[in-house]
């Protein structure tokens, strides 16, 4: 789930203005311009941030989301977003 986003955005091949609670799913392709960054929350309340410009799979950012590390933070995080 999108937590914050910032710049110019891509999903799927549409420019569009990804916000708060959009949801990503495996199909989906995000591709952030030069100055934009995207936050972005796991089911499992890590949370981690996009900033390079270029191409991510949702795929591949699910498969970091598996990983068993999760913070106070991202936990508060996630609970504010809900």
């Amino acid at each position: 789930m999108v937590y914050h986003a910032k710049g110019q955005t891509t999903a799927n091949g549409k420019p569009v203005a990804l916000k708060k609670g959009d949801k990503l799913y495996a199909k989906d392709a995000i591709t952030l311009g030069k100055g934009a960054s995207l936050v972005l929350l796991c089911r499992n309340h890590k949370a981690f941030q996009l900033t390079k410009p270029g191409r991510y799979e949702a795929k591949s950012l699910l498969e970091q989301c598996s990983k068993n590390e999760v913070s106070y933070t991202a936990s508060y995080l996630f609970f504010c977003s809900v």
